[in-house]
């Protein structure tokens, strides 16, 4: 699988904690993805891959949203909007993996690593902006 490389001069946000936790997660989207290579058929491991990235995804979420003013940051509604999509979607496929054991691992490790990304590059840009504005 495509491990994804942090590139300071491209990724970065502008904001040293964000950036930070950006580099943890993609640290763990790559974790994630040697687990499935090389122990697809190991459910534990996988699932233990899965319940990390996920919880540090929830806490890097709230630590975005901390640092947004719902008041002044213009793009609130839509960035919070997103990472609610984004949590709603990882936890349905981690109901159905840990409950029925159904669920295109290979898809969502596509799907995580193309949304972090996407979603840093940016979503998470505009808010760097708007964090680098108000210091």
């Amino acid at each position: 699988m495509p491990r994804i490389e942090w590139n300071q001069e491209t990724m970065s946000v502008g904001h040293p904690l964000v950036d930070e936790q950006h580099r943890k997660l993609i640290g763990l989207l790559n974790q994630m993805s040697q687990t499935l290579e090389t122990s697809a058929g190991d459910k534990r491991l996988v699932g233990q891959a899965l319940k990390e990235l996920c919880d540090y995804t929830v806490n890097h979420f709230n630590t975005e949203e901390t640092l947004m003013d719902p008041d002044a940051y213009p793009e609130y509604d839509a960035h919070v909007s997103e990472h609610m999509e984004c949590t709603q979607a990882v936890l349905d496929f981690l109901n159905a993996f840990s409950e029925k054991n159904e669920g295109d691992l290979r898809e969502f490790s596509d799907f995580a690593n193309n949304w972090v990304v996407n979603h840093v590059l940016v979503t998470d840009k505009t808010l760097g902006r708007f964090l680098q504005g108000r210091q």
